[in-house]
């Protein structure tokens, strides 16, 4: 060693060797943007020490300054195992300066050099660009696209990593690639009708037995068709796609997962296989009451209140609609200093502001809907709905509906969502 080096817990003296020894603290160095400030610094330390021996620390003390602050020094690390894999992930640990570089652009590196017609780069860029503009938009990056092109064709591994890109299985993925591209952009795009979206959208592998589904029946009307069974199985899709967010379905080991949902999809052309894919995830078809419990605490704008709110809305005709969540009674009422101006007394504010916010206070209008009731007062708008629409919204009957009277409306309408939750069922076809 070229250099000496303790790591301390206190400061303690440093014993004294046979010869003239003076240590350094290293991470003082970070304290000087110049190397000189950093020589200056150490002077009266160095007084005792002959001329030679003060020369030479101030050296020492520059050269450190100069490799912390100044020098570009590459780090090496040798891998001697020929596990490719391996030496991947240790890159990309390691390659934290510069462009960051992922997983996804090192296989997409491999696939370039091994697709014979098609830029494997410029295809998945432009494809994933392509996805994420559907609806109101998503994040979906090269990997989701990359795995989801090894899912959707036959006989290939779906594991996620460079010995599944064989250069036979990369001439698979590019033989297939335009049926790949047509049904995830389906997939997004039917999920995209039913309010998914980049933030309530978990689960996003969740989607590549979907795709795998669409695929296999080969229908390119599927998408716009209004045949009463087709729209029972799309939003059986809906549905189980809801469970498996809200259920956690997909958890770890989503590989397994995925390809024991790969042969349930195989094995079954006529209707989406919702049964026996829960039966895979462990999902239960329906809420227990800690769950409903868990749901009616979701709030507005949190990452699964739209996903639970849409259950609640089984006959609804979500195509190319946009549907808001809606306050019932105006969040804008709901400011402690309006409400201490009602008189309400520190008890029933707290009572008031706990569940404003909460799914017993929300529901899902269309764009017309939520405009013409904007802030109106509730008591005032709800005179103009008839039964039907109550019903629609699981709106308590009360003779009062008054703002002094929202707790109750909070009491009945609990029991209302909690009886919707315990009986949503999926679409027998």
């Amino acid at each position: 060693m070229t250099y000496q080096f303790l790591f301390k817990e206190d400061g303690a003296p440093i014993p004294r060797a046979d010869y003239p020894q003076f240590w350094y603290r290293v991470g003082d160095i970070l304290n000087f943007d110049d190397a000189e400030d950093a020589k200056d610094a150490i002077e009266n330390q160095l007084e005792h020490y002959s001329e030679e021996e003060q020369r030479i620390a101030k050296r020492i003390i520059g050269r450190l300054h100069s490799v912390i602050n100044v020098s570009r020094i590459i780090n090496y690390y040798e891998e001697k195992s020929d596990d490719y894999d391996k030496v991947l992930e240790i890159f990309i640990r390691t390659n934290t300066g510069g462009q960051k570089l992922e997983y996804s652009d090192i296989l997409l590196s491999t696939a370039t050099a091994k697709w014979k017609t098609l830029n494997a780069r410029e295809e998945i860029n432009s494809f994933t660009d392509e996805i994420n503009k559907i609806g109101v938009g998503y994040s979906f990056g090269k990997d989701f696209v990359m795995k989801g092109a090894m899912y959707l064709t036959e006989d290939l591994p779906i594991q996620y990593k460079l010995s599944s890109f064989t250069q036979s299985n990369l001439e698979k993925i590019e033989i297939h690639w335009e049926t790949t591209k047509e049904v995830i952009r389906n997939t997004v795009s039917l999920i995209s009708r039913y309010g998914f979206n980049d933030k309530n959208l978990v689960t996003k592998l969740a989607l590549l037995p979907i795709a795998q589904y669409i695929k296999n029946i080969s229908r390119k009307n599927y998408l716009t068709s209004t045949n009463i069974e087709d729209v029972k199985d799309q939003n059986n899709i809906q549905k189980w796609l809801v469970y498996v967010i809200l259920k956690n379905g997909l958890g770890g080991s989503s590989d397994t997962k995925l390809t024991q949902m790969r042969k349930i999809v195989d094995s079954q052309y006529d209707r989406f296989p919702y049964e026996l894919l829960n039966r895979e995830l462990q999902i239960e078809p329906s809420f227990n009451s800690m769950e409903i419990e868990s749901m009616l605490q979701a709030n507005y704008g949190t990452r699964y209140s739209y996903l639970i709110l849409s259950l609640l809305y089984p006959g609804r005709d979500w195509k190319d609609k946009i549907f808001h969540e809606d306050h019932i009674y105006p969040q804008t009422e709901f400011q402690r200093k309006k409400l201490k101006q009602r008189g309400y007394d520190d008890e029933k504010i707290e009572k008031y502001l706990s569940c404003y916010n909460s799914i017993c206070n929300l529901e899902l209008l269309d764009e017309i809907e939520n405009k013409t009731k904007n802030a109106k007062p509730f008591d005032e708008w709800i005179s103009d709905r008839d039964d039907n629409f109550k019903a629609r919204h699981n709106i308590p009957n009360l003779t009062d509906y008054s703002f002094d009277n929202f707790l109750e409306f909070i009491e009945q309408r609990k029991k209302l969502l909690t009886k919707s939750f315990q009986h949503i069922l999926f679409e027998d076809r």
